[in-house]
């Protein structure tokens, strides 16, 4: 069994694989061209306000207390 010379068959047809390069090129920018330009976000939010800590409380402040 004989291994295919595909580097010598890609330096004769050189042209082909640069003009399958070039429509591939071609339709996307048609394509991106025709479609309507449509952009999309999403988000969400999670806020929880705690009540302010009383001067006279003993316990330490801490942001991450449950």
């Amino acid at each position: 069994m004989e291994t295919p010379h595909y580097p010598s068959a890609y330096r004769e047809r050189w042209y082909v694989v640069v003009l399958a390069a070039l429509l591939g090129l071609l339709a996307a920018a048609a394509i991106s061209a025709v479609l309507p330009r449509s952009y999309e976000a999403t988000s969400t939010l999670f806020l929880r306000v705690d009540s302010p800590i009383r001067a006279s409380s003993s316990a330490p402040s801490s942001p991450w207390r449950a």
